[in-house]
């Protein structure tokens, strides 16, 4: 009732009476990747992450635990921002791009991610400008990719389009071509 497919894009919304966050994870575990997607806050306000290298930790409801990309609309609090490098459980910010960065390149209500990761480094992305690109030695080795919608300040509505993703980790190394003689 909570994650569905609409018109090509994943879409969840909380229904009211829902109190904890509602979780979308990836069956298998990944490594070294490149995820690249739209996400589209209907009216702006709400939070909801993607989590990545992270593991499902199951209970009465499943929790997510591990690194995660923040995405926020217009209602954030002070100190967390769109594009955000977050660690869970705590929800403790690791790294965070400047407020005049994402004033001036994020929209509370759509905006293009990509999150790339490659052995300890990670690249966050927001419509094409850089928040997050650094060496962070802590960072597991790899985990699941999940989607969640936040049950304290849920948007309305959120939509995961244009997904690409790409497995950096079984990716298969292009044979170097013999070059000819320029003789």
């Amino acid at each position: 009732d909570v994650w569905r497919v609409e018109n090509g894009a994943i879409t969840a919304s909380l229904p009211d009476q829902r109190k904890q966050a509602i979780v979308l994870s990836s069956r298998e575990r990944y490594t070294d990747f490149d995820l690249m997607f739209r996400a589209t806050i209907e009216g702006g306000a709400g939070d909801c992450r993607v989590y990545f290298r992270s593991q499902v930790q199951s209970g009465h409801q499943p929790l997510v635990a591990g690194p995660c990309c923040a995405i926020y609309g217009k209602d954030a609090p002070a100190d967390h921002r769109t594009g955000s490098l977050v660690l869970e459980p705590g929800h403790r910010v690791e790294k965070s791009p400047t407020a005049q960065r994402v004033e001036r390149f994020v929209d509370p209500a759509e905006n293009h991610f990509r999150i790339r990761c490659q052995g300890k480094h990670i690249l966050i992305e927001v419509n094409g400008v850089k928040m997050i690109n650094g060496d962070f030695p802590s960072l597991p080795d790899q985990g699941v990719i999940a989607w969640t919608i936040d049950a304290n300040r849920p948007p309305q509505k959120v939509a995961f389009k244009v997904l690409k993703f790409v497995d950096l980790s079984r990716s298969v190394p292009t044979p170097t071509v013999a070059r000819p003689s320029l003789s």
